[in-house]
């Protein structure tokens, strides 16, 4: 396993995939890179140099990745919601950002748009204890209701 910032390769794949790992990184990003160091596209990253390693790790130094650029993408966020903007409240509300159909599939959209990404609780939260039962629930409802209604005007 080659260690290059904090990230392990695994030694039996070709970097142009191995580089994948990296946060930030993708397919195109992964082939200019190997471009721009002049080192095979095939390569396999147990057969790189200390050189080429040196190299990769000094160019990623240089790039926006891995929690770098989950700060910048999280401040990013925080800046849309301060300042009001449709997105901004797309993602405070946990809601589908770029215009797609809410009607049914936004399940996904209401799981990840959140800043805070909780995990699933595994108490109930002290509101829902609280909470009397159902039955007594609804039949303080109903005596709401009957108060209201008793409480209106006779000439309606």
């Amino acid at each position: 396993m080659v260690l290059v910032q904090g990230v392990q390769l695994p030694d039996h794949k070709k970097l142009r995939y191995a580089m994948l790992k990296f946060y930030g990184i993708g397919h195109t990003t992964a082939e200019r890179i190997l471009a721009t160091l002049s080192i095979n596209q095939h390569a396999i990253v147990g057969t790189l140099t200390e050189d080429q390693i040196n190299r990769l790790g000094q160019h990623l130094t240089t790039m926006r990745i891995e929690s770098d650029l989950r700060r910048k993408i999280r401040a990013d966020i925080a800046h849309l919601r301060s300042v009001g903007t449709y997105r901004g409240r797309r993602h405070a509300m946990g809601l589908p950002v770029r215009g797609q159909n809410t009607q049914n599939n936004s399940m996904t959209a209401r799981k990840l748009n959140r800043l805070d990404r909780r995990g699933f609780a595994t108490t109930l939260s002290p509101l829902r204890q609280r909470m009397p039962p159902a039955q007594t629930w609804t039949a303080s409802v109903v005596r709401l209701g009957a108060t209201i209604i008793s409480r209106l005007p006779k000439f309606l």
